[in-house]
């Protein structure tokens, strides 16, 4: 559970930095007690977000004789008679999990193509294109 959520935020974390990294390139850059921070945020942001899952998990012995003839269990989520705060949980973990990150990618790294793929390369300045033009019609 926990892990899934801390790849998904470090893989927001790297986004962000490269963005401000390349948007905003003379900026200083990340300290390492800065990072060091992030990445203590990641994982307790992953625990608490992963903990209703460790307090409504149970153990289970489903009805199949293969599990009965072994005597295995089965972990699953138990939530009672709580069932309206198991969806809103479910959907918590779908934005949390899918949504947000989804989102923050696509925008970070649409942002960075277009800075990188829209630069001019070196020596290619509207001034030049200029004499350019204005030489080859002498």
């Amino acid at each position: 559970g926990a892990t899934v959520f801390v790849s998904a935020y470090s893989l927001v974390a790297i986004s962000i930095d490269r963005y401000l990294a390349i948007i905003y390139p003379l900026r200083p850059r990340m300290t390492r007690l800065q990072a060091r921070v992030i990445i203590w945020l990641v994982w307790v942001l992953a625990l608490i977000t992963t903990a209703p899952l460790a307090v409504f998990s149970k153990l289970f012995e489903p009805n199949s004789n293969y599990y009965k003839v072994y005597h295995l269990k089965v972990c699953m989520e138990d939530w009672g008679d709580a069932t309206e705060e198991q969806a809103a949980y479910s959907a918590a973990l779908m934005f949390l999990q899918y949504v947000l990150p989804v989102t923050v990618l696509v925008f970070t790294y649409t942002r960075i193509g277009l800075v990188v793929w829209g630069k001019k390369a070196l020596g290619e300045t509207p001034a030049r294109h200029d004499r350019i033009a204005r030489g080859k019609r002498k």
